[in-house]
């Protein structure tokens, strides 16, 4: 599976589909990511610094190993700033 990494000057964040979670992690996937992460309809933007690499482990840990694209960066603050602050479970 491949997955975007979108970044602005100062963060990246990695495009993950809700449907991916729901499917490799699990109903509860949202207990192990951050208030750092973002949401925005059927996609969870997981922040670079922890949920990010908490994702590779856990699909590592379903068997599941990811390859991630960067996307061109951005030299102004990204958009994904201003979707919802991931919610816990």
């Amino acid at each position: 599976m491949i997955f975007d990494l979108l970044s602005d000057p100062g963060h990246a964040w990695l495009k993950v589909p809700k449907t991916i979670l729901n499917r490799d992690i699990g109903p509860h996937w949202r207990k192990h990511f951050s208030c750092f992460s973002y949401e925005r309809l059927g996609n969870v933007y997981l922040e670079e610094d922890c949920d990010l690499c908490k994702f590779i482990e856990l699909m590592a840990a379903a068997g599941k190993p990811i390859k991630i694209r960067e996307k061109q960066q951005s030299n102004s603050l990204s958009r994904i700033r201003n979707y919802s602050i991931l919610a816990p479970m």
